[in-house]
This record gives C-alpha cells, structure tokens and sequence, in this order.
C-alpha cells in the first residue's frame, strides 16, 4: 500500500485548524519541530509512526483515519465506537438521534 502524504498532510491540518491550534502549538504538544509539522502537512517529508500517532493523538485522530481512505467504511464505524466510548447514556442517545436524524434529511436533500 502506498500512503498518500498529500492526503494524510490534509486531513492533518484541517484537523488543527478545526482544534484552533497553531501549527508551532501541535508542535509543542506532539513534541516534534514545527518545520516538520509544516513539512508533514504539505506532504514536503515523510513521517515516522512515532510522529504519526503523536500529531493523531493530540488531534484526537485515528491513524486509521489519518491513513486509509477516508470513504472506508470500517474507519467510519471505528471513529463513531470512538467518539461514543466515553459518553453518558444520555449524550449516546441524543448523539445517535441526530445521526439518524440527519441522515434522514441528507437522503430527503438528495431526491
């Protein structure tokens, strides 16, 4: 399998820019330089799985997710049981109401 760096450098930076977080402040946090968090984001280096599973982590990502196609089913229902693992009974029901909710009205806005 080929790893699609440009692909990968993507999702990372559109992950910390939902996270509000610099790129010298993921640096810090995942403990690398921030040349090489700019570099791993413009797919301009390769990375280690050290390096990987730091900047995942502390984006709060899957390196499932950050690696194989992000249309792979098994990825979505991966981060879903992680999203939901730490949540009440409450917040995973009011959670799981929305998700079907919503798919509902994709499928009506589709027709």
């Amino acid at each position: 399998m080929e790893l699609n760096y440009k692909e990968i450098g993507r999702k990372i930076k559109d992950a910390r820019d939902r996270a509000g977080l610099t790129q010298e402040k993921l640096a810090e946090k995942a403990d690398l330089s921030i040349t090489h968090v700019s570099a791993i984001e413009n797919a301009n280096s390769k990375f280690s799985l050290r390096a990987l599973a730091n900047i995942a982590s502390e984006l709060d990502l899957s390196i499932d997710y950050l690696v194989f196609d992000s249309h792979s089913t098994k990825v979505f229902e991966n981060e879903a049981i992680r999203i939901l693992s730490d949540c009440s009974e409450q917040e995973a029901r009011t959670l799981l109401f929305l998700l079907k909710t919503n798919k509902i009205a994709i499928r009506e806005f589709e027709k």
